[in-house]
């Protein structure tokens, strides 16, 4: 191996950039186990992973108008709050392969301290859900999704 593809290695670790993750939400009901689909599709190396993981946050936002010293409304702002966070591991150490494409169901449960979806008028609650891969240097992974509605599985009609 090359000093240039020695360096190319380790700028492909520090980047994150072994794979390119995505994560869709297919049945996102409180209450009820959720359905997400992840898909990891390898680049150009293999690599090994200690863990696949998924982030979900809950996250509540209120917009706030403070009056200014002659009672007048000021601008807007918005604070935001993470309520809830959780981590869900669902795949152990594993060797990725050069150019290989994977798919992986997960169903959990939400733990406590979940709050419902809301979209009134200056409040704000919605979650947002991110997969990951646990690689030594930066993990590749999703952005995070926001999960802004309750979403149903869809069926196709045969």
């Amino acid at each position: 191996m090359s000093l240039v593809d020695s360096i190319r290695k380790l700028a492909i670790r520090l980047t994150g950039t072994q794979a390119r993750v995505c994560v869709i939400p297919r049945h996102f009901v409180l209450n009820e186990p959720l359905d997400v689909l992840v898909t990891v599709e390898v680049h150009e190396e293999e690599f090994e992973i200690r863990s696949a993981y998924l982030l979900i946050r809950g996250v509540s936002e209120s917009t706030i108008i403070d009056a200014d010293k002659d009672g007048q409304p000021g601008t807007p702002r918005v604070e935001r709050e993470e309520f809830f966070q959780q981590k869900v591991d669902f795949l152990d150490y594993k060797l990725f392969k050069a150019r290989e494409k994977h798919s992986y169901k997960v169903k959990f449960e939400l733990d406590d301290g979940i709050r419902e979806f809301s979209n009134e008028a200056g409040n704000k609650v919605y979650y947002e859900i991110l997969a990951g891969l646990d690689v030594f240097g930066n993990d590749p992974g999703s952005s995070w999704i926001l999960v802004s509605q309750e979403i149903k599985q869809q069926r196709r009609l045969r």
